[in-house]
Parts: structure tokens; C-alpha cells; sequence
């Protein structure tokens, strides 16, 4: 099992430590900076003595003497020792994986930088934070306006050193190759390359090499990777940069051990090895031991892989890194289990299983079970195993799902014991596991690359608005200019205001255009996601202070009693594929008018993304809703079928108010999320009936307002499982599975399954 260091140190390349080369730098300082790739505690320790001194407009002045002599003076720190020391610290702090203070501190220097009026140390600042966001934090978006900040300040005289400079298209390119922006990456290594054609140095094209062996790494072709890690290495060995030899030997060990190479792959691990024993930095050191170890064990060699470990745990003894602490104490009680020696390795995996759940590492203790569960049934014991598994499960927090592999521990100990249906149950719920950890993985993929290309859009709308932003601020200095040459000619003036004046009018124009856009969708004429949430937001005028504008006006029409219908069209996407974008669009719109035509009066019709239509009913209407969804259920079935439309239909109806008790508990817009649940769960109606489908949830009356504190959706669905909320649908409610629904909520809280956040008008608006 591949360890987490592995993981973090092959995800991308460590850049070499950036110094600060300036004459005034004080010796202790230059000795911490010194410190800092070796021994980032001792420079950290360096750094906060140097800052425990006084600062110089602290120092007294002696009576009779302007100035002090300078062993006193060296008692004192000046503004701009200060921030160096500040730079020097933060840089260790990040180098000893302490990244909050670290960025804490680093903007706290470049903001006494600016404030003391000391450029080059800002650039500095900003150099290390968008370092530090794009390599350490993966804070992508603001790593790109630290470097915005950084151009804007080298414009205007600051000076960066030239390794920086040259780091800097380092970590553009590395920034890319990570982003999957393969063809910015490739554009910025041929320009590299034209560039060392002229002006060839080893350090260069080192770099080079293994940034071009990276590209060819994430395009998943090794053979090319290993020929320009290679070369990097090589290169590397003329100017003794051990860092980037052991990294390289780190990635051509990686890629010969998938490829099922153990020699070569243990050959260059201890090339690895012997490298970041050079460097004399403990960590980098025990994390390549274990990786080499973990290879050697792999080959059959455990007596040897149980020697490196030990030597790991050495160097891990004064390190406060609890988590690599306890993935040592596993590794060393799986090699003793694999040599045959079961007291050992239970001892060493009992502790590695105490220290993940101090951490409360709920993934670590689970292997470290699995290996002890394997260790008890080679000893005959499946009795203690069962027990043992059975209550590590249940005591699982909720959204925390067991791997795969914990089933079919628990098959083989019921085996072992002779409960034979037993072992087949667990037998079954592994495979069954394991099926859904594959789709999860697959749903996970698909749902990072909507991200990352929505993230990509929102960038290229920043650069956008950037270069606007940028040509108004040099129309307006070129009008100050004017300004103060005002006495010229009057005539000049005017005629330049007057420009000024009719495009801001031209702008505000636009800016109205492009508002009323957003509120209305071009391909159905629709109310758009963004007028729904204007026209559920209710008002706000001053001086109202605390006191709610709904209570004291209880005849608006956010009063009124309604009722919310999420409706989607399905199949759009699938349809899409096969007659395309265009002749999707059409249906589309002729299913909507169909729809359109069908509603009541007092409907409001909202067309949502995705094929999802959002309606508001007025209970005042002399047609229930559901009769109307059934009504228009059978009326939308010829049309679908005439299409050639997969799948069936589904929506979701909730009522405002959701709780009769406490109107304003539940508000309009998060029934929003109360609907989208109620159509999540007819869409599994309509997927296992095969028909189309409605589900509508209602609040019983003796429900409290505060059960529903907190994140509605969340709240809504445990009401449900207590049976505080009513569950209605046209057939079969009790197929749906709410514990579906809640698990892939549960994942999107924990960050697994990032959701896609569309920005209000407010907020365009206001970026605009």
C-alpha cells in the first residue's frame, strides 16, 4: 500500500529553497537561511530568537551622544531586518509543513514591507506566497493574483534576483502541468528552450529536463519521462544539486515499480536514499527509507526492509509528526508479519492502531485492522477477529464508509470458523463494496473535471476583467494628467470629460444589458436561477433595524401560501450526444412550451441548468398539483417517445410554509434545496419503476422550528429517517433509498465531492 508521503512528494516537484541575497542580511539570519533545506527546526528556532529582539525605535538614546556603538546596536533589530527574519521564518515554517502560520506570517511581512516602503523585499513576499499557495496549500486562484501583484510591483522598479526570477517560470510551469494545462505548460518549456540556446547553464537545463520529464509523467508516457529525468539527473551531478537527483531517482523508482522492475526500482530508491542523506534533511530521509523499504519487502527481502524501517524510526524519534509515526509502527508490524514473527508485529500494529485513532485517522486505522485481522486468522484465531472488525464498523462516524477489503476479512474469519452463510453474506457485501467504491471513483472523476473547467472559465472571465480594469486605470491617470495641465485650454478639458462621460454611459449601458441576460435563459425565454432568487429575497429597506420586513408586512406576496415544484426534463444530455447541441436545444423548448401552455394562471414557470424546471404554485389554485404533474406526466410521454427523450420524468413538491408553526424557520429559498431533495429522490423513483414519478415532503404539524438549524438538506433528510417529515410520491415511496441520498451528501460535506457553486448577480455584479 503506496504511503501518504509517497504520495505528496510524487505529486510534484520541489522547487530549491529561495535565499535572500542582500548585503545588510545579519549573520544569524544568514545562518537560519542556511539551515532551512537540512534543518528547518533549528532555522525556525533562529528566527524567533532574532525577533525576540527590541526594535531599533525602542533603542535609547545616551546622553551627550547621538548614536550607540555597534555591539549595542546589534542588540536591536531594524524594519527591514524585521522582515527578512519574517521571510526567513515563514519559508522554514512551510519547509516544516506548517503552512497556516506560515502564510499568516508571510502576509503580515509584505504588508510591513509596503508600509516601510521596501519594494524589493515585498516582491520577495509575494514571490514566496504565490510559491506557497500553488505548491504547498494547491490555492490555485490566489497563487495567480499574488504573481498579478508580483508583475504589477516588478513594473514599477521593484527588483526580484535573477534565480528567482528564473524559479518563478518554474512555478508557472509546474502550476500548470498540475492544473492539466498541457498546452500553456508545453508553450512555456519551447520558449525556455529557445531562451538556453542563447544563454546555457547546467542548473537551467536541468530544470529543464525534469520539468519536460513531468509533462511527459502526466501525459502517462514513462518512457519519455524516464529518458528526460535521466538527463536531469545527470545534469544535476555537475553542479552537486542533490535535491533534484533525489527526486529524480524518487520518479524513475516510481515508474519502474508499476512497470514490475523491483531491480531497477530498488536500485534507484537507494540512489534516492543516498541523496537525501546528503541534503541531511531527517524527514526527507525517513520518508525515502520507508519508500525503499516498502520496495525491498515487495521483492521478498523483509529482513531487510524491517532494517530500513528501523533506521526510519530513528530519525522519526525527534520529530513530532504523530500520523508518519503510526504509518512507520504499520509498516513495521506488516514486515514482522510477513516474517512470521506474530508477537512482534502485533505489538507494533496495536500501537500504529492506538495512534491513527488518537488522530482520529479513520482510513489508517482501518489498514492497521486489516493487517491485524490477518495476522490473528494466520494464528487460528478468527474468534477475536470478528469482534474485533464488528466493532470497529459500527463505531465508524457517520459518512465514514469501510474499505472494500474490511468484508472480506470478515468472510475469511466466518470461513475460518466454520459459519459458512456468514462468511458468504460478507462475501457478498465486499463485492458489493467494491462495485460502489468504483463508481464513486468514476462519479469523483467526472465531477473534478466540471470543476476544474469551471474553474478554468472563471479565471479567463478574471484575466478579462483584469485587462478592463487595467485600461481604465491608465485612462484615468492619462486624465489626471490632463487635469493638472487643466490650464492648456478649457476646450480640451471638456472634450476629454465629455469622452469620459458617454462611455461610462456606454458602460453602464452594457452592464444593464448583461444584468438583464443573466435573469432570463436565450434558448427558452425563461425566468432565469437568478431571478428566482431575487424574487424570493425579500426586501430590505433602511430603518428596519433587526425587526423582519415579512412580519411587519404580512400581505406581501412572500406571505402567500405556495407551493414549489422541481421538475427535470431528462435525457437532454444523452440526446445531446446523438442529434446535438442545436437539435437538442429545440425539443427543449418545444417540451418547455408544452409545459408553458399547461400552467395555471398563478404559476410562475423558472427554467433551471441542466434540463430542470423550477415552478411556483399558489395554493389558491382550483387544481391540486399533483393532478396537474399526473395530467402533464401523460400529456409529455407521446412528445418524449416521439423524440427519441431516455429516461422518464421526475419532480419534487414542498409547500411554503414548510412548518405551519413557524412560517419564516424554512425560507423560500431553502425550500429551494427541500424541492431539488424531493426531486433527487423521484428521479430513483423513476429510474427503478421505469415510470415517471412525483414525491412531494411535508413537515408534520408538531415539528419544531429548531430541528431545522443548520444545513437544510442535511436537517431534512434526518427528519425523514426520524419520521418527522411526511413522504408522499406517486408509487412506490418506499423504494427510495435515503441513505443513497445522505451518503453523497455526506461526501460533499467532507470535501470528496466538490459541488459546482453558480455565483448570484450580487456577486458577478460586484467582481464586474
Amino acid at each position: 500500500m503506496q504511503l501518504v508521503s509517497l504520495v505528496l512528494l510524487l505529486s510534484g516537484l520541489q522547487l530549491p529553497p529561495p535565499l535572500l541575497d542582500r548585503p545588510d542580511l545579519p549573520s544569524e539570519l544568514a545562518h537560519a537561511q542556511e539551515q532551512g533545506l537540512s534543518r528547518p527546526d533549528l532555522c525556525i528556532q533562529l528566527s524567533h530568537n532574532f525577533l525576540r529582539r527590541d526594535p531599533l525605535s525602542n533603542r535609547p538614546l545616551s546622553a551627550g551622544r547621538s548614536n550607540q556603538a555597534q555591539p549595542e546596536l546589534e542588540q536591536y533589530r531594524t524594519p527591514s531586518q524585521t522582515v527578512m527574519a519574517q521571510l526567513i521564518l515563514s519559508r522554514c515554517l512551510s519547509q516544516n509543513q506548517q503552512f497556516p502560520p506560515a502564510e499568516r506570517l508571510l502576509e503580515e511581512s509584505r504588508q510591513l514591507a509596503r508600509r516601510g516602503h521596501q519594494p524589493d523585499l515585498e516582491a520577495f513576499a509575494l514571490y514566496l506566497q504565490a510559491r506557497l499557495l500553488a505548491l504547498d496549500t494547491r490555492d490555485y486562484i490566489g497563487s495567480q493574483l499574488a504573481a498579478e501583484r508580483l508583475d504589477k510591483l516588478i513594473q514599477r522598479g521593484a527588483r526580484l534576483p535573477d534565480p528567482l526570477q528564473e524559479q518563478r517560470s518554474w512555478l508557472q510551469i509546474l502550476t500548470n502541468i498540475e492544473r492539466s494545462h498541457i498546452d500553456d505548460a508545453r508553450n512555456q518549456l519551447e520558449k525556455w528552450q529557445q531562451r538556453l540556446q542563447r544563454f546555457p547553464t547546467p542548473g537551467s537545463q536541468a530544470w529543464y529536463f525534469a520539468l519536460y520529464g513531468e509533462l511527459m509523467r502526466s501525459q502517462q508516457q514513462d518512457d519519455l519521462a524516464l529518458g528526460y529525468y535521466s538527463d536531469a539527473m545527470k545534469l544535476a551531478g555537475e553542479y552537486d544539486d542533490f535535491l533534484l537527483q533525489a527526486q529524480m531517482a524518487d520518479r524513475m523508482s516510481d515508474i519502474l515499480h508499476r512497470r514490475g522492475d523491483m531491480t531497477q526500482a530498488i536500485r534507484w530508491g537507494e540512489m534516492a536514499v543516498d541523496n537525501y542523506q546528503r541534503i541531511n534533511n531527517g524527514v526527507w530521509l525517513a520518508d525515502a527509507l520507508i519508500r525503499l523499504a516498502d520496495l525491498v519487502r515487495e521483492s521478498g527481502n523483509a529482513n531487510l526492509a524491517l532494517a530500513l524501517l528501523f533506521n526510519a524510526l530513528d530519525l522519526y524519534r525527534n520529530v513530532n509528526r504523530p500520523l508518519q509515526l503510526a504509518e512507520l509502527n504499520h509498516q513495521i508490524g506488516k514486515t514482522y508479519l510477513m516474517l512470521g514473527k506474530y508477537i512482534e508485529a502485533r505489538a507494533y500494529l496495536i500501537a500504529a492502531r492506538n495512534a491513527f485513532k488518537l488522530s482520529k485517522s479513520y482510513s489508517g486505522e482501518l489498514r492497521t485492522l486489516l493487517a491485524l485481522g490477518d495476522l490473528y486468522l494466520a494464528q487460528q484465531d478468527a474468534g477475536v477477529v470478528i469482534p474485533l472488525v464488528e466493532n470497529a464498523v459500527q463505531q465508524l462516524p457517520q459518512g465514514e464508509t469501510p474499505p472494500p477489503e474490511i468484508f472480506l476479512l470478515l468472510s475469511r474469519a466466518y470461513e475460518q470458523k466454520g459459519l459458512f452463510a456468514e462468511a458468504l453474506h460478507n462475501y457478498k457485501r465486499f463485492n458489493a463494496s467494491l462495485r460502489q467504491q468504483q463508481e464513486q471513483q468514476q462519479s469523483l472523476g467526472n465531477e473534478q473535471f466540471r470543476t476544474s473547467y469551471a474553474l478554468l472559465d472563471k479565471e479567463r472571465q478574471l484575466k478579462t476583467m483584469a485587462a478592463t480594469q487595467a485600461d481604465l486605470l491608465a485612462q484615468k491617470r492619462h486624465y489626471l494628467w490632463y487635469c493638472a495641465l487643466a490650464t492648456l485650454g478649457l476646450l480640451t478639458l471638456g472634450f476629454i470629460l465629455l469622452q469620459v462621460w458617454l462611455r461610462g454611459c456606454r458602460r453602464e449601458d452594457e452592464l444593464q444589458a448583461s444584468r438583464a441576460r443573466l435573469l432570463q435563459v436565450p434558448s427558452t425565454g425563461l425566468p432565469s436561477m437568478e431571478q428566482l432568487l431575487q424574487d424570493l429575497t425579500p426586501p430590505t429597506p433602511q430603518g428596519y433595524g433587526n425587526l423582519n420586513y415579512l412580519d411587519i408586512h404580512p400581505e406581501h406576496p412572500l406571505n402567500q401560501k405556495r407551493q414549489f415544484v422541481a421538475l427535470r426534463l431528462p435525457g437532454l444530455d444523452q440526446l445531446s450526444d446523438q442529434i446535438g447541441e442545436q437539435q437538442t436545444e429545440r425539443v427543449e423548448q418545444i417540451l418547455v412550451s408544452r409545459i408553458r401552455d399547461q400552467l395555471p394562471e398563478q404559476a410562475q414557470l423558472y427554467h433551471q441548468p441542466g434540463g430542470k424546471l423550477m415552478m411556483l404554485f399558489s395554493q389558491s389554485s382550483p387544481q391540486s398539483v399533483t393532478h396537474w404533474l399526473e395530467t402533464m406526466f401523460t400529456q409529455l410521454k407521446e412528445p418524449l417517445r416521439h423524440f427519441g427523450v431516455p429516461g422518464q420524468l421526475a419532480a419534487g413538491l414542498v409547500s411554503y410554509p414548510f412548518l405551519s408553526r413557524a412560517p419564516r424557520a424554512v425560507s423560500s429559498i431553502q425550500l429551494l434545496e427541500v424541492a431539488q431533495l424531493a426531486l433527487a429522490a423521484a428521479r430513483q423513483l423513476a429510474e427503478k419503476t421505469t415510470a415517471s414519478s412525483w414525491v412531494e415532503l411535508s413537515a408534520i404539524d408538531c415539528q419544531q422550528a429548531a430541528f431545522f438549524n443548520g444545513q437544510i438538506r442535511a436537517r431534512t433528510l434526518q427528519a425523514i429517517d426520524k419520521g418527522l417529515v411526511k413522504v408522499n410520491a406517486l408509487h412506490g415511496k418506499q423504494l427510495i433509498d435515503w441513505h443513497l441520498l445522505g451518503l453523497k451528501d455526506a461526501l460533499v460535506q467532507q470535501g470528496e465531492l466538490a459541488p459546482l457553486r453558480v455565483p448570484t448577480t450580487g456577486e458577478r455584479t460586484a467582481e464586474e
